[in-house]
């Protein structure tokens, strides 16, 4: 539900660049504490994304007691997801290395034998 008022309801360009990856209630349902990741990496710095979410946090929390039935309605707190960043990373040094690859074609089968024989004259 909070993925789809930050992505169709609210206005403020940063905070909806966030995507919410999970979201961790307390089980007496008071805090939610919510991950989120970046739609697009270095638009926007995951410290300022936090700043804009906390700011809309009164009108997520309406949306939020308009949809929900509970008693309360949770406290929201956010949270960079130190995860997703890690994997976007990952991704993109895997294609890098696949670019490199490409690009360099591989080695011919005679440097590979050339590289096997210590014998082999210079």
């Amino acid at each position: 539900m909070l993925a789809h008022v930050l992505l169709h309801d609210v206005r403020d360009v940063e905070a909806a660049s966030a995507t919410v990856t999970r979201v961790r209630v307390t089980s007496d349902l008071r805090l939610a504490r919510v991950f989120f990741g970046l739609m697009e990496a270095g638009a926007h710095e995951p410290e300022v994304v936090r700043k804009a979410l906390m700011r809309v946090v009164p009108f997520l929390r309406r949306k939020l007691a308009a949809e929900l039935e509970l008693r309360f309605t949770p406290e929201l707190e956010f949270f960079f997801d130190e995860e997703l960043a890690d994997a976007r990373r990952v991704d993109d040094l895997l294609r890098s290395l696949r670019r490199d690859e490409a690009g360099h074609g591989g080695a011919s089968d005679d440097e590979e034998k050339k590289d096997e024989d210590p014998e082999r004259e210079p």
